[in-house]
């Protein structure tokens, strides 16, 4: 790995590749459909789309953004990604 911190640093972005193995993110993904469909079964109104002029323009007035936050409180999982030592390195080295 080359240095995210410096390179965040020259360029205001840093992309981190292969933080997590391909069988962490089919995990990840797995339990992310599985607290949206939770989160969609309880029929809160979760309807994250902005509105106003600018949307009505785009013509997204009938569109739904279902958002989630927090799912380290939901999943394991998540907890595990959100707390993972190869991200926290790139992390840490950009603050």
């Amino acid at each position: 790995m080359s240095n995210p911190g410096q390179f965040f640093k020259d360029n205001g972005y840093y992309v981190a590749k292969s933080v997590y193995t391909p069988a962490e993110v089919a995990e990840l993904e797995h339990d992310f459909d599985r607290i949206v469909a939770q989160i969609m079964a309880s029929h809160e109104k979760i309807n994250a789309r902005w509105s106003g002029a600018e949307v009505e323009k785009l013509g997204a007035q009938g569109t739904v953004v279902y958002h989630t936050h927090n799912v380290q409180q939901y999943s394991a999982a998540w907890q595990r990604a959100l707390t993972n030592p190869r991200l926290l390195d790139i992390t840490e080295s950009m603050l």
